[in-house]
């Protein structure tokens, strides 16, 4: 009776460690960034110019004119012709 007991044993720990070796490799798979299911970004929005955002603020505020503003924003794009906004 004792040999089927330890058999028993034996094979639960053996199906424990199975199941957890294959979780563990299904996680694993799915993590990997080349196959896995990683999100990835349909669209990317490039973030916003600060020098622009704070002009515009300033704006909003009322410390600077219409006018100046836009001679500021001119100024900012003149210094940044790669940026497209």
């Amino acid at each position: 009776m004792d040999g089927g007991l330890d058999i028993s044993l034996a094979s639960r720990r053996l199906m424990i460690m199975f199941w957890s070796m294959l979780i563990l490799g299904v996680l694993w798979l799915v993590r990997r960034p080349e196959i896995g299911l990683q999100r990835k970004p349909i669209l990317e929005v490039p973030s916003p110019d600060p020098a622009l955002v704070m002009l515009k603020e300033f704006c909003a505020r009322g410390a600077i004119t219409k006018q100046q503003f836009e001679e500021m924003r001119r100024d900012l794009e003149a210094d940044r012709p790669d940026r497209s906004q």
